[in-house]
């Protein structure tokens, strides 16, 4: 007798219910087409059990396992990463003191570098599920390289360790779906009183996103809040 995703995951993953909860809830939406990846940051993870989750689920054929460095991102072979995305670059690197759209450059070796990525996926996926990224990390803003495989509208760049973010007012953005996105083994694990899930949330400097409104038109739009943050990790 099969397993269900759920069970696969209970069974293998070495972590609290609420963390097992999550990453079910985040591959759901992955594979409802919702959410592009998932970068890994549930619980400590190897890549081959990961892929050991893909095999028994039988979601080898949908889902890539991608290792940049020391972090994981899945990734859904089905998704155009490419058509008709183009991110606007924050520079928050420390030395700037104030946060900015970065130069063309910038833009410019980050986009080459993502299709060279996507590039490689697409070649070593067919025949693999796991595609080791480090050789192309060098260099790179790892931030930045999560931001895109997420295809997030915003994506943040800092060319230090540091970032000139803290006390900068952020738009907060969530994304979210209705319960009827989610399978059965998912929906047994929520309470009647959850109906919407958000899946995705990122942030841009108020002073630099110059169209609210253009928010809030993004699809699976929940909800938009000002904030003002001391400090943000990179």
């Amino acid at each position: 007798m099969s397993l269900s995703l759920h069970q696969i995951i209970y069974k293998t993953l070495k972590t609290s219910r609420k963390r097992k909860d999550d990453f079910l809830l985040a591959l759901q939406f992955l594979l409802s087409g919702n959410k592009p990846a998932i970068l890994f940051d549930f619980c400590s993870v190897t890549t081959s059990q990961l892929e050991n989750i893909l095999e028994q689920a039988g979601l080898k054929e949908l889902v890539v396992v991608v290792k940049l460095l020391d972090d994981v991102i899945l990734v859904d072979k089905r998704h155009d990463f490419e058509s008709g995305y183009s991110p606007e670059f924050v520079d928050c690197s420390l030395r700037k003191g104030t946060p900015d759209l970065a130069g063309s450059q910038v833009c410019e070796r980050y986009h080459v570098t993502f299709r060279k990525m996507l590039n490689l996926i697409r070649e070593v996926g067919k025949t693999q599920t796991i595609v080791d990224l480090d050789s192309l990390c060098p260099g790179m803003c790892l931030t930045t390289i999560f931001g895109m495989f997420l295809q997030y509208p915003y994506v943040y760049y800092t060319e230090d360790h540091g970032n000139c973010l803290a006390g900068v007012q952020l738009i907060l953005v969530e994304l979210g779906s209705s319960i009827d996105h989610l399978t059965d083994d998912v929906r047994a694990n929520k309470t009647d009183k959850d109906t919407c899930y958000v899946f995705t949330t990122f942030s841009v400097p108020k002073s630099i996103c110059h169209d609210e409104e253009a928010l809030t038109s993004l699809p699976f739009y929940l909800k938009r809040q000002t904030v003002c943050l001391n400090s943000v990790a990179m």
